[in-house]
């Protein structure tokens, strides 16, 4: 046949080209050759699928076509697409075949043509035999066998390989995050049998549409499947409404995607330095256990290399059961030419003879090495093989025979990086014997990188990355829930995230923690790492052979606890002879599980991995037995001091059990014990676990009594937004449960609102503050409701600066408080009227703290009470900080977790460091102290701090810093002043409120010292104003200097003591511990 000479033709029919149409195949591109020179020039079709995933064909592709399967030259070349010519691939065929008048072509005696047409491309010459089973990819499965073919192939910008198929009985897959897979299938061409795909999220995959019916695509995006979850993928056939489910694979996602920022800059940028055209290095071998971040480590490489150098990038996942053809795959790919690639016209010549000897009979060991000395030269390219633990004999002699064949060449433009899992790798003959022969012949050019989790250092600067605000306290959890795996850490970020424990800041796309408490006090969710069990599973097996079931119990008990206090006393109730230990500390420092301390507490290398011995415990039919056994022993030889400890060691116990009932009574021991010793951390962890069993029970008020003191707990050591969305619930579920006129549901409910509306101070949020107070104030009232929501009236007085209500407020409270000693009414009080009292009155607002901190009964109480005392002598009467006290005030803080007090003594240390002059330690407790108020909400501090931040900047001529830090600071005061401005027009109804209120309780006048009359002054806003007014004038931002000065002239700044102030520049400055 004789087909026309045209350049670029449309084609309305395949009948007008005089063949004989059959539906076999749908394909974007086909290479005809016709008769010409050449012994396989005759008569031969070669059917080529380029996978553009409904997008431009990509260059590499069309190179595949035009010059690796272009057995030899024939007289003429035609392409066959449904799409027009690219003007790339136009350009690129100019230089490869006679085209648009050219005749400069390295094939010059080629014509090559191009047909579009959307119709279904096959063929059958007359009066030649059918060479549909030549055709490249799998063949064709008649109707009467009604089976199903399928194959998944992984895709990138320069490649595909497939990594599993029907013929492969592949059960599992892992695969990269945010890649591209292609399930292509094949079925009988019979329109009563339909099949479709499950296990995906609809959002994750899209379908070609294909006529004939029997074959289909299936293009799968990872990036819309979540990072470390399991999906299993199957077809659901319907064939004479019979439907039967054909099981595809279990895929695996794992890889980190979004959450995370760039990761090991300096090991990327010394690798693409070593392997980058001036580098000595051509081989790299990559190893590391599961989710440290290998994989991203070379593709980082690949890309920096693509980028800098121009490499084009191979990659290969080795699949668990490699195809034959695997290195002939990745061997054609390599001979792709790059398109801008000028003289490779004896490359082509090479690569034909070499074809034309595969074609007559010639083996790949045979033709291997003048292929991959044609490779070499077409470089740069990097070639990545992954899951390099998963090879087998064959394909290891393969590797060995590319590397070898490579060095011989002297690699030329090539790079190879093999990457591989540990421990796996080890236990892998094939692998270890590969590179053996690696290490003994490939010195000069190789490099090995043995890819370690995140460092302590690079973690914690990791984490001040992710976080808007984070404390050390809690980058040392997440280091250690994770062991610095980036997978690990992008799957915990996830769960997080899920449970709104974090999410992204409004203005940033770092995230902001939300509850800080409850991340602490986070248990893993119950799926586990199967990968990191096998292999807990696996060493404990070697190691212990006759008794490792009772080791792995004995591990997976000691795993319940994460200190050594609660290891220890789990070893002495399990009865441990020492050289049981001694022999499980040296197979879990071996086996890299983790290491033992000189007090021989356990580190497992991160929480994950403890989850895992306890969950390879648990599946032992014994452990239920030993483990009850265990915390019988455990309450006997208990003592009070360890009584939190070891009611939390038996929650975990029993609820791993799955035992509500011991679960139960444990939580409620362990309330007990936390509320006697005030850990309030504890006190969370409890309730967060026993709120959930109770969710059904019949008896509300018990169930509102734990949901308060929850929200008590979270206030005192958590967020104070969270705090507040707690009393919030529990005023809604009290007001849901009404029992009688004045009911214990209502009293509950107004006692939540009045602890919101303290909060709502404390968010620094004025208007609602009244707002809600008023509100309030109309319920019906007791005593102790009434006078705790005056007290805070007193402190947004003095907050506000409105001297005379504030001690309006503090009188009619006096009337009904008695002595005061109703949950600490009378030391709150005392405590309120020293703020209002402390800038005018400094020696009346000490006596007055003082009184408040013999009255406080609790630790919160008077921790609070013994810093506002701090705050005055020091800040108000220039009293030297006494640093006893002050450590020993902070030590405490500390062990019960008490967020306020602690950032309150961490502002006021800041305050004094600047006023010394000392700038190093300044800054070290005002960045502190920034981020307690940033983590924990407490706006109450922020003008404050940010007031001291900017002072610390100008005293250390930082003035870009503090330029930055004041555009915060007087956005943040223009807000308060905004809200407070409203507010004010609320003061007189809300007092007025108030004293209706008063009226329906009987009177109780107070026993309690109070100053008989207001204080002149106090006006902390007149403060800011002046601190803005001359930053403003040191930073050179004129207009805001203008404006405040002229507020001053208007509202002069009352008289400051000389104590609170700081010089910068010549200039007297307010500190901020005000």
């Amino acid at each position: 046949m004789h087909l026309a000479s045209c350049q670029s033709k449309r084609l309305t029919s395949p009948i007008a080209m005089d063949w004989n149409i059959r539906s076999v195949f749908l394909l974007d591109y086909v290479v005809i050759e016709r008769p010409g020179k050449g012994m396989l020039a005759s008569r031969r079709v070669h059917y080529f699928e380029c996978k553009n995933y409904k997008r431009s064909l990509e260059l590499d592709s069309v190179a595949k076509i035009m010059v690796v399967a272009v057995s030899d030259q024939p007289m003429s070349v035609h392409v066959v697409s449904h799409t027009p010519l690219q003007p790339q691939i136009r350009k690129y065929a100019t230089r490869l075949f006679s085209f648009d008048g050219s005749t400069n072509g390295l094939f010059r005696g080629v014509e090559f043509h191009h047909w579009q047409t959307n119709a279904i491309l096959g063929y059958e010459e007359e009066g030649t035999e059918r060479e549909v089973s030549n055709v490249t990819g799998p063949g064709f499965v008649t109707s009467e066998v009604h089976e199903v073919h399928w194959w998944l192939s992984e895709c990138t910008a320069f490649s595909e390989v497939q990594i599993a198929s029907s013929e492969s009985h592949q059960q599992s897959l892992h695969v990269r995050h945010r890649t591209l897979l292609t399930l292509m299938l094949e079925s009988v061409d019979d329109d009563s049998v339909q099949i479709s795909i499950s296990g995906l999220p609809d959002n994750s995959w899209s379908y070609a549409v294909l006529e004939g019916g029997f074959k289909g695509h299936y293009f799968i995006d990872t990036s819309q499947l979540a990072s470390g979850e399991d999906y299993r993928v199957s077809l659901r056939v319907v064939e004479q409404q019979i439907e039967r489910i054909v099981p595809i694979v279990h895929l695996h996602v794992s890889g980190t995607a979004d959450l995370l920022p760039e990761l090991r800059t300096e090991e990327i940028n010394d690798l693409n330095a070593k392997m980058g055209p001036s580098g000595d290095v051509r081989l790299a071998l990559v190893e590391g256990e599961a989710g440290v971040g290998k994989t991203h480590l070379i593709e980082k490489v690949a890309e920096g290399l693509r980028a800098k150098a121009g490499f084009d990038i191979l990659r290969v996942t080795v699949p668990e059961d490699p195809d034959d053809e695997l290195m002939a795959s990745i061997i054609r790919n390599c001979l792709t030419p790059s398109i801008e690639k000028g003289a490779f016209k004896e490359l082509i010549e090479k690569i034909e003879a070499v074809l034309l000897q595969k074609e007559s009979g010639g083996n790949l060991k045979t033709d291997f090495r003048l292929l991959v000395r044609a490779a070499s030269r077409m470089g740069p390219r990097m070639i990545v093989l992954r899951d390099c633990h998963l090879v087998t004999p064959k394909l290891a002699d393969e590797i060995w025979m590319l590397i070898s064949a490579l060095d011989d060449s002297s690699w030329g433009g090539i790079r190879l990086a093999l990457e591989f899992r540990q421990p796996d790798a080890g236990a892998n003959t094939a692998l270890q014997g590969l590179l053996r022969k690696i290490r003994l012949n490939i010195r000069k050019v190789l490099l090995e990188r043995s890819v370690a989790p995140i460092g302590r250092d690079e973690f914690y600067w990791l984490s001040k990355r992710v976080f808007v605000h984070i404390t050390d306290e809690l980058i040392t959890c997440l280091l250690n829930r994770t062991g610095g795996f980036p997978l690990f850490l992008d799957g915990y970020l996830r769960r997080l995230q899920n449970l709104g424990l974090i999410m992204r800041g409004a203005n940033s796309l770092n995230f902001e923690i939300s509850e800080p408490a409850r991340i602490l006090a986070d248990t893993l969710p119950e799926g586990r790492q199967l990968i990191l069990e096998e292999r807990v599973s696996a060493d404990l097996a070697k190691a212990f052979p006759e008794d490792w079931t009772h080791m792995s119990i004995s591990l997976g008990l000691i795993a319940m606890a994460d200190n050594a206090i609660g290891q220890t006393m789990i070893r002495d109730a399990l009865g441990m002879p020492d050289a049981e230990l001694r022999s499980l500390h040296s197979v879990l420092k071996d086996a890299g599980i983790g290491s033992v301390l000189p007090d021989n507490q356990i580190m497992f290398r991160h929480d994950l991995l403890r989850e895992a011995v306890a969950a390879v415990a648990t599946a032992s039919e014994t452990f239920a037995q030993r483990a009850r056994q265990m915390a019988e022993v455990l309450l006997a030889q208990s003592v009070p001091s360890d009584e939190v400890k070891v009611c939390a060691i038996r929650v975990k116990i029993f609820a791993l059990l799955k035992d509500d009932v011991s679960c139960e009574l444990e939580l409620r021991n362990g309330l007990k014990a936390a509320h006697k010793a005030h850990d309030y951390r504890h006190i969370v962890s409890f309730l967060n676990v026993l709120l959930p069993l109770l969710q059904d029970r019949p008896n509300v008020h018990e169930r509102l009594q734990l949901m308060k003191e929850l929200a008590w707990a979270n206030w005192v050591s958590d967020s104070l937004l969270v705090a507040r969305d707690r009393y919030i619930q529990l005023a809604t579920a009290a007001e849901r449960n009404p029992d009688g006129d004045f009911s214990l549901s209502e009293a509950i409910a107004t006692d939540a609102y009045r602890r919101a509306i303290g909060l709502d101070l404390e968010l620094m949020e004025p208007y609602a503050f009244l707002e809600n107070t008023i509100s309030v104030l109309k319920r019906r009232q007791d005593h102790v409701t009434f006078n705790s929501i005056l007290n805070r009236l007193v402190l947004f007085c003095a907050r506000i600066g409105l001297p005379e209500y504030g001690y309006r407020f503090a009188d009619l409270t006096a009337n009904y408080i008695g002595d005061g000693q109703r949950e600490n009414e009378g030391s709150v009080l005392c405590s309120e009227l020293g703020m209002l009292y402390a800038a005018s009155s400094p020696r009346t607002a000490l006596d007055l703290c003082r009184r408040a901190y013999a009255m406080a009964d609790g630790e919160p109480e008077q921790f609070g009470t013994a810093l506002a005392i701090h705050v005055v002598e020091c800040m108000y009467l220039g009293k030297a900080l006494e640093r006893g006290d002050f450590d020993l005030l902070w030590r405490d803080c500390q062990e019960h977790h008490l967020a306020e007090p602690l950032a309150r003594a961490s502002l006021l240390r800041g305050s004094l460091l600047l006023r010394e002059g000392n700038l190093t330690s300044a800054a070290h407790w005002i960045e502190r102290t920034a981020t307690m108020v940033q983590l924990y909400h407490m706006k109450q501090f922020e003008l404050a701090i940010l007031n001291d931040q900017v002072l610390r900047a100008l005293m250390s001529n930082e003035d870009a810093i503090a330029a930055n830090i004041f555009a915060k600071f007087l956005l943040e005061f223009e807000r308060v002043e905004a809200q407070t401005a409203r507010a004010v027009l609320l003061i007189e109804e809300t007092f007025n409120t108030a004293a209706k209120a008063a009226s329906t309780l009987h009177p109780e006048p107070t026993t309690i010292d109070r100053p008989s009359a207001p204080p002149a002054f106090c006006n902390p806003a007149a403060e800011i104003r002046r601190n803005i007014a001359a930053f403003s004038f040191l930073l050179g931002v004129d207009d805001v200097a203008q404006r405040y000065a002229a507020e001053l002239l208007a509202r002069p700044c009352p008289e400051v003591s000389d104590h609170r102030l700081v010089e910068v520049r010549g200039t007297k400055l307010v500190l901020g511990a005000y």
